[in-house]
């Protein structure tokens, strides 16, 4: 009997896998990573047909971004903005940063900030305790975003109306966003706080319908974010994740905007910290003479006002008028009688820093009129205090 050779097939083969639109940094939604394995094998040292198994993972949307002050220090008044003819005052200045790995869409809601004594987690603490201590008159905010190279607010900027969006694409650098009010809708006087929330809801995202074009900016779909206690909802066959600080889209971050006014409030309870103070002295009397004169007919009258600029900014086109009262007559050097103890003295002004540091601003004297007293000052410092005189009898 012949005994037959019986030879398997001998069978060698070789596993390669291979990626294509491999993962890379913030991969954005919409784009299908594909994963295909290839097998290569032998039969009797014969290579056989390469077979291929693929699978695909479509990315996700990561629905991220990051809303943050730009300092700690509140904002000023002594800083004004001029945008298409309209003076502004920034009472919020923001950064915003879409990190998420698709375009989004912000939508902004500013408002005061509720609680009008509420403690605002600011650094700064020349202000007591940075209390919201004021609301800005009729609610009136205005949101810009930053359009152009000029530091902080300006003309070139695009204002934000209500409802509308702002569009910042994947990867995009950080946004300026200020939060403005017209200057005559803050009232109020030298270091009150102006409070304002400012609320960013990522409310739509843009999905890639495919893997072409390779830039996907004109062929995408554009998905509404959905509101509603899940951290991830479903697009289509793409899911949203909420990435943000809260997981929800949503971020609200407060600031507040420190007046910085001139400021003359009057205090006559306490003449030392008054900012106008009007004080009378009777000087001279017919028959008591300079020595405890008293308010008798023909008695003279020394009138002072002090004016002090309690403020942290110069006034500006400052005037300050008195005129001698009813029951009373203007005097000066002029019109002094013959008698030596009976001595009116022309207006005069002594101007001085409240420190005590001797200084002069720029007030012009008009006593000429009749009588009439009037000092204008084109500019009045912060600090500054001036203590007009004049004299009148007493009819």
């Amino acid at each position: 009997m012949k005994l037959r050779n019986m030879v398997a097939p001998v069978v060698f083969g070789a596993l390669s896998l291979a990626v294509v639109n491999a993962n890379a940094a913030n991969t954005e939604a919409g784009l299908t990573i594909t994963n295909t394995a290839t097998l290569n094998y032998n039969v009797n040292s014969v290579p056989q047909t390469e077979v291929e198994a693929s699978d695909n993972v479509l990315v996700d949307v990561k629905a991220d971004f990051t809303l943050n002050r730009t300092d700690d220090t509140p904002s000023a008044t002594s800083s004004v903005k001029t945008v298409a003819s309209k003076n502004y005052y920034v009472v919020g200045e923001y950064l915003l940063q879409n990190t998420g790995n698709t375009d989004a869409h912000f939508e902004f809601n500013a408002v005061n900030t509720a609680d009008d004594h509420a403690i605002l987690s600011l650094g700064d603490t020349s202000t007591a305790n940075n209390a919201n201590t004021k609301d800005d008159n009729n609610a009136a905010f205005i949101v810009f975003a930053e359009n152009d190279s000029t530091t902080g607010l300006s003309a070139g900027d695009t204002l934000i109306a209500s409802a509308a969006q702002l569009s910042l694409l994947k990867d995009s650098a950080v946004k300026n966003i200020y939060v403005a009010v017209e200057t005559q809708n803050i009232l109020g006087v030298n270091d009150d706080l102006f409070g304002v929330d400012l609320t960013v809801d990522l409310a739509a995202v843009d999905i890639r319908k495919s893997n072409t074009p390779a830039d996907g900016k004109d062929n995408v779909d554009t998905s509404t974010v959905a509101h509603n206690a899940s951290t991830t909802v479903t697009a289509g066959s793409v899911s949203i994740v909420y990435a943000d600080s809260g997981n929800d889209h949503v971020v609200s971050v407060s600031d507040v905007l420190r007046a910085s006014f001139p400021d003359f409030t009057p205090n006559p309870g306490n003449p030392s910290s008054s900012g106008f103070l009007k004080e009378s002295e009777v000087v001279w009397d017919p028959i008591n003479k300079a020595v405890s004169a008293k308010a008798i007919p023909g008695a003279i009258v020394k009138y002072t006002i002090t004016l002090r600029n309690l403020g942290s900014i110069a006034a500006v086109d400052v005037a300050v008028a008195d005129s001698a009262p009813t029951d009373t007559t203007f005097c000066n050097v002029a019109t002094t009688t013959a008698d030596p103890d009976n001595v009116c003295l022309d207006p005069s002004v002594t101007d001085t820093i409240i420190s005590g540091s001797e200084t002069k601003v720029d007030g012009v004297l008009d006593g000429t009129a009749s009588d009439n007293v009037k000092f204008d000052y084109a500019t009045f410092p912060a600090g500054q205090q001036s203590v007009i005189t004049f004299y009148a009898i007493i009819d």
